[in-house]
């Protein structure tokens, strides 16, 4: 297996469009939900070691991170793209 190492980047507006929108608590945005009903799921995480072998693809939802406590996690993205897998050169790291 190859290993890849991502310098993990922080997370503005700015270095994040690409990938989508980020949402804070100064603001408000709309979202183009296509006609969907939102839906929401919790999950708790432990910290372990940041380490990955694929990722999910999300062609027709969207997908939301809000930390509820005062905690950092670390999210890999891709530029999106409705014909193929993104290339390995292409995966971003960001701090939430």
């Amino acid at each position: 297996m190859k290993v890849i190492r991502l310098p993990v980047r922080e997370m503005t507006s700015e270095e994040f469009a690409p990938y989508g929108v980020v949402l804070d608590q100064r603001g408000s945005v709309e979202l183009d939900l296509g006609g969907g009903v939102p839906s929401m799921t919790g999950a708790t995480s432990e910290r372990r070691p940041f380490s990955f072998e694929f990722m999910a693809r999300h062609r027709q939802t969207m997908q939301v991170f809000s930390p509820l406590a005062e905690s950092r996690a670390i999210i890999c993205v891709a530029p999106p793209s409705r014909r193929r897998a993104p290339e390995v050169e292409e995966i971003v790291a960001f701090h939430v």
